[in-house]
């Protein structure tokens, strides 16, 4: 259910469900065809149906360069392959408000999950969200860490094809405490006809920077960009590809971060949207491709 969270600093976080319509396993999906009614409000929303649950896989990438007075002093590659199961335990009587139980049951790569914002390996966090995607509770970590960072803002009204919603948070860094704040910007780029539903295509852009006196001693620069398939009746997010490129500067140091995280659902299998080829995002690529190319 989450979608994007690259490196440390850069975190998107998508909740990732697919409940696509079919009667048989292993059934394949049609190639999008745009909508008939680009013009028609919809109504973007997380759902949270209680007892539902997926197996999402992820894949994340991450080439770090090191520099010394310009000079490049290391580089090194972080790659982790991660499966996530995710669970709606319950609907709370608040309105909107649901509960949604997420474990790592499977990990190749050295990472720390953490620093995407996700369980590590064996491990169960609790969320509590709103079907905007806002997080209320994340198991026992405080409101400040990356795990309160929205894992896909949506708008809270209806919305159009061509319509824009911005968003704004803050967090610490996990490693050091460092305050960051993102903003974001999303445009409804395109509605499809998804099978005998409809599929919405989300762009994602926006930059971190850091907050307060900190921005004085030290230099840094991040933007993150992707795109996300979105089911609009279930509320589900089909497929994600998001990229982050990041600078910090400390007096002669310099380190430069691309990354990139890409997700597909598994599981159920019957749900899974056989049209996707390219598992394995490419950090260094400036442009998520279309999906007629994936």
């Amino acid at each position: 259910m989450k979608v994007i969270r690259p490196r440390l600093s850069l975190k998107i976080v998508f909740y990732i469900f697919l409940f696509i319509i079919c009667n048989t396993m292993g059934c394949t999906h049609q190639k999008l065809k745009p909508s008939a009614n680009p013009f028609k409000l919809w109504s973007l929303q997380l759902k949270g149906v209680e007892g539902n649950s997926s197996l999402t896989r992820y894949y994340s990438n991450s080439r770090v360069q090191d520099y010394e007075l310009d000079q490049l002093v290391r580089f090194h590659e972080e790659i982790v392959d991660f499966k996530v199961s995710e669970t709606v335990t319950r609907q709370l009587a608040e309105k909107n408000k649901f509960n949604v139980l997420t474990s790592t049951v499977s990990k190749e790569g050295t990472v720390d999950l953490h620093e995407l914002a996700f369980p590590e390996l064996g491990e169960e966090i609790e969320y509590t969200l709103d079907n905007r995607g806002l997080v209320f509770k994340a198991g026992d970590y405080p409101p400040e860490s990356i795990f309160f960072v929205p894992q896909l803002p949506l708008p809270s009204s209806k919305v159009k094809v061509g319509d824009t919603w911005t968003f704004n948070h803050e967090w610490l860094s996990l490693k050091n405490g460092i305050p960051l704040v993102i903003e974001l910007v999303t445009i409804f780029k395109n509605i499809y006809d998804c099978d005998l539903e409809h599929c919405a295509e989300l762009e994602i852009s926006g930059d971190v920077r850091l907050m307060g006196v900190i921005q004085g001693k030290s230099q840094f620069n991040g933007t993150v960009w992707g795109r996300v398939l979105m089911n609009v009746e279930s509320g589900l997010v089909v497929w994600s590809e998001i990229r982050t490129q990041e600078k910090m500067i400390v007096e002669d140091h310099r380190t430069e971060v691309l990354s990139c995280l890409s997700s597909v659902i598994e599981k159920p299998q019957n749900k899974k949207w056989a049209q996707i080829k390219r598992q394995n995002c490419v950090p260094d690529e400036t442009v998520v491709p279309g999906f007629d190319r994936l």
